[in-house]
């Protein structure tokens, strides 16, 4: 626990030095990252047994999968921090999404309810520990089962169980920094909760598991806020070869943050037109500060310096 205080005392320090710009850049990441961690997690209906996914599916505005995308931006809209709910906002808004409600998220809102009645803990990682303890107990269908064998003719073979509701557990989790003292800041603890606590033969103690898993959530939260700083320094340096309504640096803040987007994905979510959004591509494609993929029409952003 004192690696812990440790950290999430250095990680304030540094946010509350920060710009708006910079806190706008670093919640677009922490975002993209919970997307990846959701994608590890998640129990996509449409993927089978084996639960084999795409390369692009951990990118955020890549993947194959629109319907679980929009829910889950649209649940962290209403539920996760101010910067964060915009950001997940700008995702339904550049994909022309809108906001979805679904059943699916009830597991969700169950484990922010509780999460919400542990207030500040004095322990967060005993108190989480013992909501894991609860979940386990009183709701069967978060545990996970590991692999069940099935039968084809002849064949008997072992496979991945159906997915628990676990990663319900971990988005929670992320949508509330909260937790941890951090309320006012942009964070999300992506990774925290884990499949591990829930395996219905629990290899380590839950606590050992939380411990571990927030103390590299706090690294990456760190490392997103190192790369939010570098990007607005990028996009800062842009404007000046620019003219001054260029929407180039915008653009090139969004794409850094998002890893790829098409221009009719970067029109949207800044609201201008595709016109004004392919000026500000072809500015950057000028100094050298993006890419554009033909196959799939997307604008990747580099970082000249």
């Amino acid at each position: 626990m004192p690696a812990i205080t440790a950290s999430l005392s250095r990680l304030d320090a540094l946010l509350s030095l920060a710009s708006p710009g910079v806190l706008r850049t670093f919640a677009r990441l922490q975002l993209a990252r919970a997307w990846r961690f959701h994608v590890r997690d998640y129990d996509f209906e449409n993927y089978g047994l084996e639960h084999a996914i795409s390369n692009d599916q951990g990118v955020l505005m890549r993947s194959p999968n629109p319907d679980e995308r929009r829910d889950f931006a649209s649940w962290l809209a209403r539920n996760a921090h101010g910067e964060v709910s915009a950001a997940a906002l700008e995702v339904l808004r550049a994909k022309n999404a809108r906001e979805s409600y679904t059943e699916r998220y009830v597991s969700a809102d169950l484990v922010l309810t509780m999460l919400d009645g542990l207030g500040l803990p004095n322990d967060p990682v005993a108190a989480l520990a013992s909501v894991v303890r609860e979940l386990r107990t009183s709701e069967p269908r978060f545990l996970e089962h590991g692999t069940e064998t099935i039968m084809a003719g002849e064949m008997v073979r072992q496979v991945q169980a159906p997915r628990s509701d676990a990663w319900a557990f971990g988005l929670a989790i992320a949508a509330r920094p909260s937790l941890l003292g951090l309320a006012r800041w942009p964070v999300m603890f992506s990774g925290v909760g884990s499949r591990e606590l829930f395996r219905a033969m629990a290899e380590r103690a839950p606590a050992d598991v939380l411990g571990d898993a927030l103390v590299a959530s706090l690294t990456a939260a760190e490392e997103d806020f190192g790369a939010a700083r570098q990007i607005e320094r990028e996009a800062e340096s842009l404007q000046g070869e620019l003219r001054a309504d260029s929407k180039a640096p915008d653009t090139f803040r969004l794409v850094r943050s998002y890893e790829s987007m098409t221009r009719a994905e970067i029109a949207r979510a800044l609201g201008v037109t595709i016109r004004t959004a392919s000026l500000g591509v072809s500015a950057l494609q000028r100094l050298g500060c993006c890419v554009f993929h033909e196959p799939s029409r997307t604008v990747r952003a580099v970082s000249p310096w």
